[in-house]
Order: structure tokens, then C-alpha cells, then sequence
């Protein structure tokens, strides 16, 4: 049986969202945007606070969230893709070449990456257009 990998993760988010989920976690509802490419659910910025604030200060300065918090939480990475780790990149590899095939089969091309409006201009998603 496998302890888990365990690293401190920093959660950027306003203020009242940082209480909720410190008093009540029970009530999170895991978000569900188009330019979260990695997947739905909540972002953490691995062993790094600052970064995880200044996520927050530069959501706060383009009128998204109304006061800039951070949230720290212990987070066990055994169910998560390490592509650190060879054997993961080799996994998404194979993912990606199953893809390729799939899409050609149905006439569809391969998503096209983008900003979508409302995002930081760093945020960047994928469109499957056909």
C-alpha cells in the first residue's frame, strides 16, 4: 500500500471563497470554465504562496474577484499524473496518439488553442472546431 506522494498546494481566490472553504468545504462546487484545459475543479500552485496570491492580485486587478486571498491545503498526488515521471508522459503520449486517430476517423480536426474572452491573457484553451 503506497503512502501517497503529499505536497503543499496554494489555491488563489477571493477572500469569501477562502472562508468557505476553510468553514465550509462541503459546499464547494468545482468550477467548470472553457480555459481550465487541465481540467475542471480547483488549481493549486505547487509548495509556492506567493504565486497562488499573485494569481489572486491579478484576477483582483481585472475586477474578477473583490479582495485577494490565498488558501493552503496538503494535497495526495497518488491519483494524479506526475510528468515528472516518464511513465506518465508516455501515458499522455499515447493518449494524444489515440486522439489523432479517433478525430481523422470522424472527419474532425484536432482542438485549436485560444484565449478565451474574459481570461488573463496567459490562459489558453483548447476548441475542438470542426
Amino acid at each position: 500500500m503506497s503512502l501517497g506522494k503529499f505536497v503543499i498546494g496554494y489555491h488563489g481566490c477571493d477572500a469569501e471563497i477562502a472562508a468557505q472553504l476553510l468553514t465550509e468545504p462541503e459546499k464547494f462546487i468545482k468550477s467548470n470554465n472553457e480555459h481550465e484545459w487541465l481540467g475542471h475543479g480547483m488549481y493549486f500552485w505547487e509548495n509556492n504562496m506567493k504565486r497562488g496570491l499573485d494569481w489572486a492580485f491579478q484576477k483582483y486587478q481585472k475586477n474578477y474577484i473583490k479582495q485577494p486571498a490565498v488558501v493552503g491545503a496538503l494535497l495526495d498526488l497518488r491519483n494524479c499524473c506526475d510528468f515528472s515521471d516518464q511513465r506518465y508522459l508516455n501515458l499522455v503520449s499515447s493518449y494524444y496518439s489515440d486522439l489523432v486517430e479517433e478525430r481523422a476517423m470522424q472527419g474532425r480536426i484536432m482542438p485549436v488553442n485560444f484565449a478565451p474572452k474574459g481570461t488573463l491573457h496567459k490562459d489558453i484553451v483548447s476548441e475542438a472546431r470542426l
